[in-house]
């Protein structure tokens, strides 16, 4: 995997491979940068991974789509997200830059 840095300016997709599975991968092209896989009820455990290291996000409450992103082997928070109903949602790192994620086909398993 190639450093999310090296990425800006290039389209990237989220795709879930295999349907029913909770686990994605953020693609730059046919490359897989990112990984993202939930576990537990109601999808409690949740990992991102990257080159650059290992995420955990963390739900704010078990009604909601807002996390806490730290990374696994820390309680520090590096980003939040805060999804809505239609699948998307914002991405905000402590720095402030946001990025807005949302479905690229109504019925599809893809976002950009």
């Amino acid at each position: 995997m190639r450093p999310l840095a090296e990425l800006a300016g290039e389209p990237l997709i989220w795709t879930q491979p295999r349907f029913l599975h909770r686990e994605f991968e953020l693609r730059a092209g046919e490359e897989v940068v990112a990984t993202l896989e939930m576990r537990g009820a109601l999808h409690t455990k949740i990992t991102a991974a990257t080159s650059e290291g290992t995420w955990a996000l963390v739900r704010e409450s078990a009604f909601t789509q807002a996390f806490r992103i730290q990374a696994a082997e820390s309680e520090g928070e590096a980003a939040r997200f805060k999804g809505n109903w239609l699948g998307g949602g914002t991405l905000t790192l402590t720095g402030g830059s946001e990025l807005v994620w949302k479905r690229t086909k109504f019925w599809g398993l893809e976002w950009a």
